[in-house]
């Protein structure tokens, strides 16, 4: 059990970077846009991908994902002469990118979602503050490390607390890429847990059942530690 939570604490520790740093680098760009209808524009294709039906997604990033006709090893076969089609990365079925392939797919799919949050915290921030440090002599980096990003902190903790609860009960998406495999590293605990309940053939609902009571408790206490972490910042 405890080797399948470390397995969705991985793959947490991949994703929840990056549905942080790329959707706030976005934002920033694109809330620096001075025409506003070329603003809207990006606005709109940052929020595509969160339309989109989770079954679409899925059969997306699947084909692009397919070791022979994927565009994405076409591109680093017959583009960049990395890899042949014979050792060309085997991102599907349970190898060791199946986990970083999931977390690249989720953090495209949240794109637009998270820069949304983070878009409405840099409009509720006075002009006023940047432009008095800008004529102070402050650097853009300096901006946005002591004014900008301190007033973006509760958004980041809300998206952090939230996409965490994502990241560790993610299973249709390691069931779909990786397939069910006991040996896969997509084998985390949510699946162990179907597992024990379902698949194993005993039955065993309660021990199911305990295992989701410890992964919660897991969960409960890392957003313990990330309120008071935050909280000690302000």
């Amino acid at each position: 059990m405890w080797d399948s939570l470390g397995r969705a604490a991985y793959f947490t520790a991949m994703f929840l970077p990056g549905t942080i740093i790329i959707p706030l680098l976005l934002a920033v760009l694109i809330h620096g846009v001075q025409n506003q209808r070329l603003a809207t524009v990006y606005r709109v294709i940052l929020l595509i991908p969160a339309v989109i039906p989770s079954t679409l997604v899925f059969v997306l990033w699947k084909w692009m994902y397919n070791y022979q006709i994927g565009p994405i090893n076409h591109f680093l076969v017959e583009v960049t002469g990395w890899f042949t089609y014979r050792n060309a990365p085997q991102w599907l079925g349970g190898t060791d990118l199946t986990l970083p392939s999931v977390a690249i797919m989720e953090v495209w799919w949240g794109l637009g979602y998270h820069s949304v949050f983070f878009l409405a915290g840099l409009a509720a921030i006075p002009k006023d503050l940047p432009e008095a440090a800008r004529i102070d002599g402050a650097s853009e980096w300096q901006v946005f490390w002591h004014i900008i990003l301190p007033r973006l902190q509760p958004i980041m903790l809300i998206l952090v607390i939230l996409r965490f609860g994502t990241s560790m009960g993610v299973i249709d998406e390691y069931l779909i890429f990786g397939g069910f495999n006991r040996e896969s590293p997509t084998y985390t605990w949510t699946i162990f847990m179907y597992d024990q309940a379902f698949k194993t053939g005993l039955w065993r609902q309660g021990f199911a059942a305990a295992i989701g009571m410890v992964g919660s408790l897991v969960m409960m206490v890392f957003v313990t530690w990330l309120i008071y972490i935050f909280r000690s910042r302000d």
